[in-house]
């Protein structure tokens, strides 16, 4: 029912002001609703015909069969249609409350699974057993309220644990597992509970979090150009040094540099892939055109694995073997120069290896590396030049790179020397807690020099590229070194230091005395992280003992080679001619003899 004409003549008809960019018109006409050109000659537009000629754009697109949907003036409407005005009134409120809803479905779903960085899955099994196993030697409500920033345990409920083992282990939302694999998180959680003596609360709350750093915002501070540009000078000085050290350079065809230094032992059938000169390194750390006309020229050989493309089988005399070495965190190879020298003075008829991730470098960087690409791209060094293992030294990021090559290719590792081992139970909290969530400290006195290296760490964890390593290319419980996974026989040493944050020293001494006692352990009682760089004598005692585990890695593959060669009734000769093993016949001490 139209509002009758007012007094005094018809209506006037004017263009409601429509909003650009408004959505058509979804509606359809009214039946028995006439126009102005079927009106006669001289009729004044009545109330239907006058809304026809309105423009038909109304703010929201929304079918309504019995209506016209024009461009609404609420304060007109109100006084005219109050059913009409309360209905679009009640659209628009629900509308808005589904947009709503929708937008948080988004946010929750990108917060909570980000599919573009979710660290391949792998068979959780083994981790989640052996944290079983650690029952003697953790606490768990040490562990668990680590985890969920400090929260008690009694605050947690079961629901948030199983949250919890689905992300730590799956990579995954509870939601998005399979009914086996929620199955399996349930009875591991009512194992844990058992085994560890803690009932935890049925249902969620809400109120507690774990560390999801995987899924949470990066944490970055943004650093100036010149300090990017301070640690290329420095990375070019340490080039320099390098160099003069003796020490050639190389890419890999997946773009990671190394640094090699032949010893006096190791064969000249596998020269350098690409020797550098002084400029020619110096183009090649500035990233400009000789880096890519140098590959183009000679694709690298360690672009490959097989060791038949390098022009020889690789070398199998456990003397000739080389030391591959990969730094940590912060300025590339600069802070190793004295420890890289001394440790090549020791041993001077070893080639030495050195491997440079620069996503962990507070240098020009463009992504980050995963630690098995790093892996990867350390056995294809080594493959190029035509050794099948090595002598494996690492500190801190660097024995990350070391676990993975010892857990997925065992063989390449002759010996094992880990300083400051970051990879021992990476599933323990301290690691994650001080290194992403903590800020730095700040002390004076004594102490004012571990405040400094807090600072620096801090500034160097809150780089861009290294958060994306770890916080976006990182499975925590795959990385971690596992007691049964390092070498046996007495050629694995780990270096701890009672005072290091990222450690738990004295828990990996007390797994490590319980279940392998033949891993050699160098404890520092004062030193921190990185304080092997520090401490000029502690270094010494090191690398002395790092020394003594890499001749008995030579030596232990010398007798496995040995026993091998007796079965098949051949003679194996080792350091200098020397005979190590033969079949006990005539033939073979004949043999033997000649030899």
């Amino acid at each position: 029912a139209w509002p009758p004409l007012p007094a005094g003549g018809a209506p006037r008809c004017e263009a409601p002001r429509v909003p650009q960019g408004a959505p058509p018109l979804l509606s359809r006409p009214t039946r028995g609703v006439q126009g102005s050109a079927g009106a006669g000659a001289g009729a004044a537009p009545h109330g239907p015909a006058c809304l026809a000629r309105r423009p038909r754009h109304p703010p929201f697109p929304l079918p309504l069969p019995r209506y016209h949907l024009i461009h609404l003036d609420p304060v007109r409407d109100a006084a005219v249609e109050p059913d009409r005005a309360a209905l679009i009134q009640q659209v628009r409120e629900e509308r808005e409350k589904r947009g709503m809803a929708r937008r948080a479905r988004a946010r929750g779903s990108q917060a909570a699974t980000p599919r573009a960085h979710r660290p391949t899955p792998t068979h959780p099994t083994p981790p989640l057993q052996r944290l079983l196993d650690l029952s003697d030697h953790i606490s768990i409500e040490e562990f668990f309220e680590g985890w969920f920033h400090g929260a008690p345990i009694a605050t947690i409920k079961r629901d948030n644990v199983e949250e919890f083992i689905a992300y730590g282990f799956h990579c995954a939302r509870l939601a998005d597992l399979t009914d086996e694999e929620r199955c399996g998180v349930t009875t591991y959680v009512a194992r844990v509970e058992a085994k560890y003596g803690q009932r935890f609360g049925p249902g969620r709350n809400p109120d507690v979090r774990f560390m999801a750093h995987l899924w949470e915002p990066l944490r970055v501070l943004h650093k100036p150009l010149a300090l990017h540009a301070l640690a290329e000078v420095m990375r070019l000085a340490t080039d320099g040094a390098l160099w003069a050290a003796g020490f050639e350079s190389g890419v890999t065809a997946c773009g990671f540099r190394y640094w090699i230094k032949k010893g006096a032992t190791a064969s000249s059938d596998h020269p350098p892939s690409r020797p550098a000169s002084a400029p020619a390194f110096a183009l090649s750390t500035l990233g400009g055109l000789a880096r890519r006309r140098a590959a183009l020229r000679s694709c690298d050989s360690a672009s490959s694995l097989d060791a038949a493309a390098t022009g020889g089988a690789p070398s199998t005399d456990p003397d000739s073997a080389p030391i591959l070495f990969v730094h940590g965190v912060g300025l590339g190879l600069t802070p190793y120069l004295p420890l890289i020298l001394e440790l090549s003075r020791l041993l001077p008829g070893r080639p030495v290896v050195l491997l440079e991730a620069r996503h962990v470098s507070v240098g020009l960087a463009a992504r980050a590396a995963s630690t098995d690409q790093v892996a990867d791209a350390a056995r294809a060094v080594l493959a190029s030049h035509g050794w099948a293992s090595a002598a494996c030294v690492g500190h801190s990021y660097g024995t990350f790179v070391l676990s993975r090559l010892a857990q997925a290719h065992p063989a390449t590792v002759q010996s094992l020397v880990l300083l400051d081992p970051v990879c021992m139970l990476t599933i323990y909290p301290q690691l994650l807690q001080n290194f992403v969530y903590k800020p730095p400290t700040m002390a004076a006195g004594t102490r004012a020099a571990l405040a400094a290296v807090d600072s620096a760490r801090f500034l160097f964890s809150r780089d861009l590229v290294v958060a994306e390593a770890f916080c976006r290319r990182f499975a925590w419980h795959r990385e971690c070194l596992w007691p049964q996974d390092s070498p046996d026989g007495g050629r694995t040493l780990l270096a701890l230091a009672a005072a290091d944050d990222l450690v738990p020293s004295a828990l990996v001494r007390r797994v490590l005395a319980a279940s392998r006692p033949d891993v050699r352990v160098a404890h520092h009682p004062t030193a921190g992280h990185g304080g092997i760089l520090l401490h000029h004598r502690w270094r010494k005692e090191v690398l002395a003992a790092a020394a003594d585990v890499i001749r008995t890695g030579a030596a232990h593959d010398r007798r496995v080679m040995a026993t091998a060669a007796a079965a098949r009734g051949v003679v194996v000769a080792g350091k200098h001619g020397s005979v190590i093993g033969a079949q006990p016949s005539p033939r073979a001490d004949v043999t033997a003899a000649a030899a």
